[in-house]
């Protein structure tokens, strides 16, 4: 299984918790139903990606693990 890429409008910091923004919960509770442990990416527009584990999961709020920041390369070779 493919793991999700969700958009945050936020700096984001390497080893943090942090909350999803509201659109990003409504996506991965009701439309991806991720459970507590998924894995996903994050990115903020910077061209980082992090890695990240979902780690409680409430009505409104989704918190997150944020794990190691990964470079990326969307140039073609």
């Amino acid at each position: 299984m493919r793991v999700p890429r969700i958009y945050q409008d936020v700096l984001l910091t390497a080893n943090t918790v942090m909350c999803l923004d509201a659109r990003a919960v409504q996506h991965v509770v009701r439309v991806l139903r991720l459970r507590v442990g998924a894995a996903l990416i994050l990115f903020d527009g910077s061209g980082r990606e992090f890695t990240a584990t979902l780690s409680s999961i409430h009505k409104h709020e989704v918190q997150v693990a944020v794990g190691e920041m990964q470079n990326i390369s969307t140039e073609s070779p």
